[in-house]
């Protein structure tokens, strides 16, 4: 992504925010970008290593909902989609129907490896990318395999029994027009907190556990025709956090159904600090992603070129299951599903057309093509959440409650983009180019959940009625336009204007 330092004395960066590699100083797009050698010098490996990066880029991770990037403040929240897409060789990441994915998220382990750049795009992206976004767009770029017999190897040795290996091997099978490039990423280290009461003596929390491997193949049958496949698994198995209690709501449900108890159990935490702990529910954090992509670019000539971008993908994750108040009692535990090997599980399918193109004397830079996305839930995913519920006044009794849930969306798009060089009406306006863009999109979600107690003889506890007929659903369509407009100026190689 990066090339030798031009006359001014700046490394020219590649980016392809706009669906077509141009340097980074010439684009008129608040972007953070990354190279290969910048993840590396900067210890990029996660999510959360971006934000300390990238200005007004955070990581909500509140618990199952909405987890993701936000930018400028714009994020996802319950029930909607994310404000902000990661993307990996241009396709949008599944996130998980329950928002809990990681690596198809974009945002943990088995993902920043063996990559060519990340370009971190702020404010939406509505006219140019797959899905439409109101707060911006992280984009990752695996290596592309070479015309070289290349590779490297990286083997990492740490604290806690940690010890990882990185690596990737590029081999042309048939130089120039078969390519092949093989890498991954395997990482294992205990954990740091650890568990000293009565249900899981001695576990350890917040360790690490992952085997990530991607295969990348390149064909060129002609010079003008090229097929890009990309496979990528992930499959992670982690005891999940630690979480610990460090302060008790005076009118909470923990001191009125544990009284002296609770009180007692919060002095001990706090003096022991928060590298030990004590649960009651198993911490299950469990995944396995995988996806093929496939880019088939045709160019028909010079100045016309077409694209298509096919890709899917699976998510499978344990939905973090956990103990969400950090305490030995039954308060809000998350528990696994019964008979499932999975909590959650789903699938996403998409599909881009894409035509870029050239005209007037080269003045006029085109994309125009369209968009389809389809995700749906493999499974119906069941969570046992275990909590105290009042039988009588100031008497608690530990239930269970059901639920289960899940999500179908279709999105669909046509969208076109053009910049125009008005240089070329009159020499006065070199350098200054007008942008402008129009998309469509159609929308269709279907959302059901269903949440009963079994202890009440399965009483539904959303509205009345018997399990499973108490099944809560709901379905829309959603249409709306999008659009760009701005003007850019080059001042110099160096010093870009735009609004």
């Amino acid at each position: 992504a990066a090339s030798a330092a031009n006359a001014t004395g700046l490394e020219e960066i590649v980016v392809t925010a706009r669906r077509r590699e141009e340097k980074l100083q010439t684009v008129p797009i608040t972007i953070t970008a990354f190279t290969a050698a910048d993840l590396v010098e900067k210890n990029i490996t996660s999510a959360q290593d971006l934000t300390v990066f990238v200005p007004s880029l955070i990581m909500n991770n509140n618990a199952g909902f909405g987890r993701g990037y936000s930018l400028r403040g714009q994020t996802a929240s319950l029930g909607a989609g994310p404000a902000v897409v990661a993307y990996f060789a241009e396709v949008p990441l599944v996130n998980g129907q329950t928002g809990s994915g990681t690596f198809q998220g974009g945002t943990g382990p088995g993902l920043f490896y063996d990559l060519a750049n990340v370009q971190v795009l702020n404010g939406p992206q509505g006219t140019l990318f797959g899905r439409n976004t109101t707060g911006g767009a992280v984009l990752f770029t695996p290596q592309k395999p070479t015309n070289d017999f290349e590779g490297y190897g990286q083997v990492t040795l740490g604290s806690y029994n940690w010890h990882e290996f990185e690596g990737a091997v590029n081999v042309p099978i048939v130089g120039d027009k078969v390519l092949l490039r093989l890498s991954g990423d395997v990482s294992m280290r205990d954990g740091y907190t650890k568990d000293v009461g009565t249900f899981f003596p001695g576990k350890d929390y917040d360790n690490r556990n992952f085997w990530a491997f991607r295969g990348s193949l390149v064909l060129r049958p002609t010079d003008y025709l090229e097929n890009y496949t990309i496979f990528s698994s992930l499959y992670r198995d982690e005891n999940g956090p630690g979480s610990s209690i460090t302060a008790l709501n005076p009118n909470g449900e923990i001191l009125a159904a544990y009284g002296v108890a609770a009180s007692n159990y919060l002095t001990a935490q706090l003096a022991r600090g928060p590298r030990e702990t004590e649960l009651n529910s198993p911490q299950i954090d469990k995944e396995w992603d995988y996806g093929v992509v496939n880019i088939t670019r045709l160019d028909l000539n010079d100045t016309f070129s077409i694209k298509n971008i096919a890709a899917y993908q699976v998510d499978k994750n344990s939905a973090n299951l956990t103990d969400f108040d950090g305490t030995p009692f039954v308060v809000q535990d998350l528990f696994a599903p019964k008979g499932e090997p999975w909590a959650a599980a789903s699938q996403q399918y998409s599909e881009e057309l894409q035509f870029n193109g050239k005209a007037l004397d080269d003045r006029l830079t085109y994309t125009v093509g369209g968009y389809l996305e389809y995700s749906s839930p493999t499974n119906r995913p069941e969570f046992d959440v275990a909590e105290p519920t009042p039988v009588a006044p100031g008497v608690f009794l530990p239930i269970f409650v059901v639920a289960q849930s899940g999500s179908t969306q279709r999105s669909q798009a046509v969208y076109g983009q053009a910049t125009y060089d008005l240089s070329g009406l009159w020499d006065g306006l070199e350098g200054l180019k007008l942008t402008g863009g129009y998309r469509y999109t159609w929308d269709y979600r279907s959302d059901f959940s269903n949440i009963y107690i079994p202890t009440f003889g399965n009483i539904c506890a959303e509205k009345a009625g018997a399990a499973p007929n108490c099944t809560l659903a709901s379905s829309g369509n959603f249409h709306a336009p999008t659009w760009t407009a701005g003007l850019d100026y080059q001042i110099l190689p160096e010093t870009l204007l735009h609004a």
